[in-house]
């Protein structure tokens, strides 16, 4: 496959020069709807004939860095192998519908992997994920990310059909033919504190936790940072067990109600489940994205063609001027010819080989792709 990535800091930055014609080009930005479009513009004048594919972030990886207030831009042409890209819209209320009919949209014949991209707000990561995987064949691979907004929890975008940033969008890379695809996900958080009931919830949102509001215990544990929610409460996610679920999954606030004193996470919170605060430990932070990256190549005998890092936006709150050791670190584990990503609200992947598609939080989601 042919790989090549560059970042555009204005949109009059002449575009780079290199040997092949892309058929697919991903981007991915921390700037606003109506600021990215001009980049978007110049692209499309310059790849007149690539399917465009990106969204929103809180925070972009390229070249081993993070970087903000730039386009971060990913040109690729398979030798073998077909790359389609598929778009619908996507809600909070829509989620399961929306991924189950993407899953019966796709076409089947030589579908191996299908990487996602999906509103990071307005949306139920666990629903979506649970309609891909009704959706899809149980042998293809679903990994991906929700959009993020920085740390500002107020609008993101995906890139629609026309290549146009919209709110409510879910947009799809579908991979066909002969391709080695590799993924590990990984955290590194602290659970402390006693593990409590959720006693009341629908969905995505949580209303009371051991028969208590869900919002005035959360703040309890927060102290002077509960001024500053939602925000904060990436410092703070739950560790979320389920009777039957083979581990912990975590989930990251996305909102809160002050009326119902309730707080609206990713993914589904269902009651009877149990939860735990958790917090950082910068050390073991750092050491599950090396451990995401040696699971994701594993299966791979050769160095990938490329990586593609989803990153929880609460681990660079936490790591602030450590998180470029999070990217340097997956990239001597990985030694791909080229690393891509962005910071998310969100992730998607399995837990492990063979196993189906979940929504994470405060997760490192590393996918790696190679022809044969």
């Amino acid at each position: 496959m042919h790989c090549f990535n560059f970042s555009l800091p204005t949109a009059e930055t002449p575009i780079p020069r290199f040997d092949f014609s892309p058929s697919t080009v991903v981007l991915f930005s921390t700037l606003s709807s109506d600021l990215v479009l001009p980049f978007i513009r110049e692209l499309k004048s310059h790849f007149k004939e690539a399917r465009f594919i990106g969204c929103s972030t809180a925070g972009d990886i390229s070249d081993g860095m993070v970087k903000d207030d730039v386009v971060s831009v990913l040109c690729l042409k398979p030798k073998k192998g077909r790359i389609e890209i598929f778009n619908d819209s996507i809600s909070s209320e829509t989620s399961y519908e929306s991924g189950l009919k993407m899953g019966k949209r796709v076409r089947k014949q030589g579908l191996v992997h299908l990487f996602v991209l999906s509103e990071g707000l307005d949306v139920n990561g666990s629903e979506l994920a649970k309609g891909l995987r009704e959706g899809l064949p149980p042998d293809v691979s679903v990994t991906g990310g929700l959009a993020g907004d920085e740390s500002r929890f107020l609008s993101t975008w995906v890139l629609n059909e026309e290549a146009t940033p919209k709110s409510n969008q879910l947009s799809v890379m579908a991979f066909y033919g002969d391709w080695e695809i590799g993924f590990g996900s990984m955290g590194g958080w602290d659970s402390f504190g006693v593990e409590r009931l959720v006693t009341k919830s629908k969905n995505n949102v949580l209303y009371e936790i051991d028969n208590k509001p869900a919002l005035d215990l959360y703040k309890s544990y927060l102290g002077e940072r509960q001024a500053e929610l939602p925000a904060s409460g990436l410092l703070f996610p739950l560790s979320m067990r389920i009777s039957g679920y083979q581990a912990p999954v975590v989930r990251t606030i996305l909102s809160v109600d002050e009326e119902e004193k309730s707080l609206i996470f990713a993914g589904d919170i269902p009651e009877n489940s149990y939860v735990k605060l958790m917090k950082a430990n910068v050390d073991r932070l750092v050491n599950g994205a090396e451990s995401a990256a040696n699971v994701a190549i594993e299966s791979i005998a050769k160095s990938p063609d490329l990586s593609i890092l989803i990153s929880c936006v609460g681990r660079r709150l936490v790591l602030k001027q450590l998180i470029e050791e999070e990217i340097e670190t997956v990239n001597l584990a990985l030694s791909s010819k080229t690393s891509v990503g962005f910071y998310s609200y969100g992730e998607l992947a399995p837990f492990s080989k063979g196993e189906r598609c979940e929504l994470h939080n405060q997760t490192v989601t590393i996918t790696t792709f190679s022809e044969k």
